[in-house]
């Protein structure tokens, strides 16, 4: 147990934790739930998440994103070990699609996609990504909306049992231990564990300053921080490394030459599209 737990999570063979995922994945899990396998909720992020990748990007190249997405043995195994990244890459598939096409609901698509998973504090500065061009007054009112309904998921449930959900989604995660069957580079080198933060930050200073903001990098900037988060970490399982993929796949999907927004639009209405983004 003691490879797999961190000290005091485990009392008398019992592991001391309810549920270690947001509660956005518990109520998306009911429905596969009532079917007869909660998985069945995930094989359906993945179906839709698909969708709204050819919404992006509906040509030959959007087929070819979505096929790698439908067909990779990854997703069949993710699927199959029920674990949670396809919701995730549902929730980001949703928030690129509306900042590209439905601007109106960008800030609920991203609240919610911040709400699928504790690492998705990631996303936060680059949230001004979306905002065109960049204020801070856009970016604050964007974060703030986004961040009030992601707490609207949580909120019932902090209420009815707020020492338990911390435990749950924060201190659970912090108590556990090193795992040596980690896909991390601090498994061979430990050293690893220490430069991968800075490397982090590094990007992330880099990304804000840049001049690319638009979707495309969004997703791509957040499958970056991934990829220098978790493979330098105490745990990194293929689930992470599956959405670090379907990251930079929807990244390009979502890249102005390919994008729904280069198809049907005119530029004056593109550069209206952008500026909408501010007054969110």
């Amino acid at each position: 147990m003691a490879l797999f737990y961190g000290p005091g999570m485990v009392v008398n063979g019992r592991v001391q934790v309810g549920f270690q995922y947001p509660p956005l994945t518990l109520l998306w899990v009911l429905l596969g739930y009532l079917l007869g396998d909660v998985r069945i909720s995930y094989i359906f992020a993945v179906i839709i998440s698909a969708l709204f990748s050819f919404a992006i990007c509906p040509n030959k190249r959007g087929l070819w994103i979505v096929s790698v997405l439908l067909l990779s043995p990854l997703t069949f195994s993710v699927e199959y070990l029920c674990w949670t990244e396809p919701l995730v890459l549902l929730a980001l598939s949703a928030t690129v699609y509306a900042a590209l096409r439905k601007r109106w609901r960008l800030p609920v698509a991203l609240g919610l996609f911040l709400a699928t998973k504790q690492y998705n504090f990631l996303a936060l500065p680059f949230i001004g990504y979306f905002v065109h061009p960049f204020q801070w007054k856009g970016y604050w009112k964007l974060t703030g909306w986004s961040l009030a309904v992601a707490v609207t998921t949580v909120l019932p449930f902090a209420v009815w049992n707020f020492r338990g959900l911390w435990h749950d989604l924060v201190l659970f995660h912090l108590a556990q231990p090193f795992r040596q069957d980690a896909l991390s580079f601090a498994v061979p080198f430990p050293f690893m564990l220490k430069i991968g933060p800075v490397l982090l930050v590094a990007f992330i200073a880099w990304a804000i300053r840049s001049g690319m903001r638009n979707a495309a990098m969004f997703a791509a900037a957040y499958g970056v921080s991934l990829l220098l988060f978790f493979p330098t970490s105490k745990q990194a399982f293929a689930n992470y490394y599956f959405l670090i993929a379907q990251a930079f796949f929807l990244a390009v999907a979502a890249m102005p030459g390919n994008s729904i927004n280069s198809r049907g639009q005119g530029s004056a209405e593109v550069e209206s599209a952008g500026a909408n983004a501010a007054a969110v």
